[in-house]
């Protein structure tokens, strides 16, 4: 027998006695042999051994402040601040933590209705008085109780609210669903206060409105106005269903107004970018291993428009929403007016941790079909220096202007100037 067959052997035999009697505390315990661990035990694993390693001391470190640290100690607190800050070692602002009551907001968000609990269907701000009513969401509650924005909230089944943080005045008048809220309102237009009862309700949360743009600057042309305020799974749903009432109405032109929209989901920005473009490019995303992933708009949804868009956008525009305005404007369809966008070129991958908390991780930068890296980057104090999508017609809001007023809003009126232009 050669040197070589006998080491063949010999080496078949370590293994076969080596995976056996690795396995016999598995069998003897009545289980099945957990062969994965054998390469832990080969060293074959150093990379997840480190990761063991590094898991351990965290473990350690938070025995030893439990055991001997003289003050008070908040353990989830610890954990979440001990988890954030390595993510600050990666020096990345998308990358984060977000614990269990902020991660069910952002799925509210993102799913774009409210979960595990009823509402009245209305958004919220705050106010001298308790909580000024900002939008009435269709269909819900509020709606069907005749509230409207402006209308001030005093008090919650009685309770008064002045001076009341805007997140427990909701927490009071949400509920279970079926239940009812009694809500205490001053009107300013007839200064009268009044109660309405109201049921609560799951309610869609409303990103899209609609109007008709009613300014001496439009004269009597019609030009319509979508604001967009996040893209959520139900954006496009609301999108078809406002741009069709403004189409119904006969307008002349677009706005689409992405002001202060923080994007949301990439599928969404996707699905209603084919709603203008049919069967195109509208983002590639780069993972870290290089590789490129590309995603078109869907064919035969997009409808040629025969009136002019103008996007309107600002410092606050990111995300899903530099992705559809990047499309539009690359394919020509829209006229980018106002300031320059975030720069968000990031995407995240959203993973629940076993307490309900989430973790944002970046996986990949996104590029527009033109290839353009949008990503933002600031000077040594934390500024704006680069990145975003720069308007076709810079406008800066004038001072003290809320985006959307029909009378101040410089912006919206230049990109209605820009409208009536292209249509003479």
């Amino acid at each position: 027998m050669s040197i070589f067959t006998k080491l063949i052997i010999g080496i078949g035999l370590f293994v076969v006695t080596f995976v056996g009697g690795y396995s016999l505390r598995d069998i003897a315990a009545g289980k099945p042999p957990e062969l994965k661990s054998i390469p832990f035990a080969l060293g074959l694993r150093a990379e997840q051994k480190s990761t063991l390693d590094a898991t351990r001391t965290f473990a350690q470190v938070l025995a030893n402040l439990e055991l001997k640290f003289v003050g008070e100690i908040d353990r989830q607190e610890l954990t979440y601040t001990a988890i954030q800050g390595m993510m600050d070692a990666l020096k990345d602002p998308y990358t984060a933590i977000m614990a269990p009551e902020e991660a069910k907001i952002f799925d509210e968000r993102s799913r774009g209705k409210f979960v595990g609990s009823g509402g009245i269907g209305a958004e919220l701000s705050p106010d001298p008085m308790g909580a000024r009513i900002r939008r009435v969401f269709k269909n819900g509650p509020a709606a069907l109780s005749a509230l409207r924005p402006d209308d001030v909230i005093v008090a919650v089944n009685g309770k008064q609210i002045m001076g009341s943080e805007i997140e427990n005045v909701v927490d009071q008048i949400r509920g279970e669903e079926g239940t009812t809220v009694r809500l205490t309102i001053y009107r300013d237009s007839t200064k009268q206060t009044f109660d309405k009862v109201m049921e609560r309700r799951k309610v869609q949360i409303q990103d899209v409105y609609s109007e008709l743009l009613s300014g001496d600057y439009v004269g009597g042309t019609k030009i319509g106005r979508l604001e967009v305020r996040s893209f959520s799974e139900t954006i496009v749903d609301q999108f078809d269903e406002e741009l069709a009432f403004l189409e119904k109405a006969g307008i002349a032109g677009l706005i689409i107004d992405l002001r202060g929209n923080p994007g949301g989901l990439m599928g969404a920005a996707i699905d209603m970018a084919s709603r203008f473009v049919d069967g195109r490019l509208i983002v590639s995303m780069r993972r870290k291993s290089g590789h490129a992933e590309r995603f078109y708009a869907r064919s035969g949804l997009s409808q040629r428009k025969a009136y002019p868009i103008v996007i309107l956008v600002d410092e606050s525009t990111a995300s899903a929403a530099e992705i559809f305005a990047g499309a539009l404007r690359d394919y020509r369809i829209a006229t980018i007016v106002g300031e320059h966008t975030y720069g968000k070129a990031a995407v995240q991958n959203v993973v629940t941790l076993i307490d309900g908390a989430q973790a944002k991780i970046t996986i990949a930068r996104y590029y527009l079909p033109n290839g353009d890296l949008i990503q933002r980057i600031e000077d040594e104090n934390g500024e704006y220096a680069l990145g975003g999508i720069k308007p076709a017609v810079d406008v800066t809001l004038d001072r003290g202007v809320t985006p959307g007023d029909p009378v101040k809003d410089n912006q919206l009126r230049r990109a209605a100037e820009i409208i009536l232009d292209k249509i003479q």
